[in-house]
């Protein structure tokens, strides 16, 4: 029986005045209910309403009775019947006659986030007493309460379900609580991101007061039990997002809807309307049809004042001054992430990684991505050869892809110095610089040891020149043209060309060796002493690759 929808309401301004008027005999007239999802804003004052914030029901007042005691029982019925469209029931009111006003709100309660949701029928059907007792003595000290089952016919067994040791995953943290390795759940503060939820990986008991949360992927002391901050956007599973009970065994206390589905939404971030969203905020809606999509805030406002039409997965969204990405829970892709795929066309949520310039504002978390991976390059050093890199495309409105078309991915060197790239340049006695290299200096980096004839043992790229000059840390030691130079190493996301490893064919022993076509095939007919070097014919195809299957390379946006 914890977490009561409402605690208790406040009497109006108009409700204040009736009320001093009935301490001298008028009759005090209940005339109806209201039920609304209105969001209480930060100063606004209960008593200056006159009517509910956002009122979505009107409710029949069903009885009202003296209980004895100084106080009254006003009782209405809730129910779904007919309703077109589930809302948050944050706010109920009471109205009365005034023999000088007519009909004015009397009392309200607004539960803020603490509330219920009333679904529409197709998801279960509600019909449940509303009670309001009202006590009226002093007109300085009139309260009511209202009974916790307020909207909800289960709010209670489904209470008693979430607090039970058999309790399904996806809660919002609890004081006190017995978690086990593998439970989750989220945090009731607001000022935590709604991206955020928090796996147990110590079982134990809770402290009393809710932990600070640190970042994602760190660790934190609760009590005696220990919890790592996940990240939604990587890949929560669905059975982790919204979590359903099956209410068709007509549990004690719960309507016996053979098949129906009643949500548990404690804890899930769902959509709000005129509500600020800051960049990275994860909402979900109640909406049909959007069981497994999640939204990603990718550009920062405020939203709007009904909820946006949902679009496919990989689409963006304009909700008033806030722009949505759509996600699949599905799929756990972090974005920037590289696939190889059996199919022809990417799946919904990618694109190929096919080189091509793309816009910033159509894929913002892929150019975010790009930004913070530190593989971005200008467009003249990704066409140098940084092919494997994003480009900063025209600096302004566009980014290049990575092209990953037609070529073999391989695990970046990072200083073991098994890649390696030879080149030719010029070098002169007594410089460190080296001209007319043969490669374009875009896959070369400052740093990189470099050896060759006339550089010094140890030395390392100091500078990238140009695009076909370098500076080393020593001076060469001798002066030569064309020399072959051989770097370790390769800049990450370089592409490197056709090549095979180098080698020589030596030919052995005495005899005659003939060209091809002559009687003794093989090689020029001319007597080759033991060890006398010679070339072969043509022949393979037109690179040096492994037997291989083509797949299409997709990145995840």
């Amino acid at each position: 029986m914890n977490d009561l929808a409402f605690t208790g309401t406040v009497l109006t301004a108009k409700g204040l005045a009736l009320q001093n008027k009935v301490q001298t005999g008028v009759t005090l007239g209940f005339t109806k209910m209201k039920i609304g999802d209105g969001t209480l804003s930060s100063g606004f004052s209960l008593e200056a309403l006159t009517d509910l914030i956002s009122p979505k029901m009107t409710l029949s007042i069903s009885s009202v009775a003296v209980v004895g005691d100084g106080t009254s029982r006003i009782r209405s019925v809730v129910t779904n019947t007919g309703l077109s469209a589930g809302f948050f029931v944050r706010e109920i009111g009471v109205f009365a006659t005034d023999p000088d006003e007519g009909e004015i709100l009397y009392c309200v309660a607004n539960a803020g986030n603490e509330c219920d949701y009333l679904p529409t029928p197709t998801s279960v059907a509600v019909e449940q007493t509303l009670d309001v007792v009202t006590a009226v003595g002093n007109a300085t000290s009139v309260t009511a309460t209202i009974n916790e089952t307020i909207v909800l016919a289960t709010i209670a067994d489904i209470t008693d379900h979430n607090n039970g040791s058999d309790a399904h995953g996806l809660h919002r943290w609890k004081a006190a609580r017995a978690y086990a390795v593998g439970d989750i759940c989220f945090s009731k503060l607001f000022a935590v991101s709604s991206y955020k939820y928090f796996e147990c990986i110590v079982a134990g008991t809770s402290s009393t007061t809710e932990p600070t949360w640190p970042s994602i992927s760190s660790t934190v002391t609760d009590g005696s039990v220990t919890w790592i901050v996940r990240d939604l956007r990587q890949g929560a599973s669905i059975g982790n997002i919204v979590q359903v009970v099956d209410v068709g065994g007509g549990k004690a206390g719960l309507p016996a809807i053979s098949g129906a589905l009643l949500m548990d939404i404690s804890g899930i971030p769902i959509w709000e309307k005129l509500t600020a969203y800051e960049v990275g905020a994860v909402r979900y809606t109640m909406a049909a049809g959007h069981e497994y999509k999640r939204f990603e805030c990718v550009v920062a406002g405020t939203s709007g004042a009904t909820e946006p039409s949902w679009t496919a997965v990989g689409t963006l969204v304009t909700d008033n001054t806030v722009t949505w990405i759509v996600d699949d829970v599905r799929d756990g892709t972090p974005v920037g992430r590289v696939v190889l795929e059996h199919l022809g066309s990417p799946r919904v949520g990618y694109i190929k990684s096919n080189g091509t310039l793309v816009s910033r504002t159509e894929y913002p978390r892929l150019w975010v991505f790009a930004l913070a991976s530190g593989l971005i390059v200008t467009e003249a050093e990704w066409t140098a050869g940084k092919t494997g890199a994003f480009s900063t495309g025209d600096t302004l409105t566009t980014f290049r892809l990575p092209d990953l078309r037609g070529v073999f991915e391989r695990g970046w060197d990072d200083s073991r110095g098994i890649d390696k790239t030879a080149f030719t340049g010029n070098v002169t006695i007594g410089s460190n610089s080296i001209t007319a290299i043969s490669v374009n200096t875009a896959i070369l980096s400052v740093g990189m040891p470099i050896s060759g004839t006339g550089i010094p043992a140890g030395a390392t790229i100091a500078a990238i020149v140009s695009a076909s000059s370098i500076a080393i840390s020593t001076n060469a030691t001798v002066t030569t043209t064309g020399v072959t130079l051989t770097v370790i190493g390769r800049v990450l996301g370089a592409e490197q060309a056709d090549d095979n490893k180098g080698h020589q064919h030596i030919f052995g022993g005495a005899g005659y060796m003939c060209a091809y076509g002559s009687s003794y095939e093989g090689f020029n007919s001319s007597y080759y002493p033991p060890d006398t070097r010679g070339t072969t014919m043509p022949s393979g195809g037109p690179e040096a690759r492994p037997r291989n299957i083509a797949k299409l390379a997709c990145i995840k946006y």
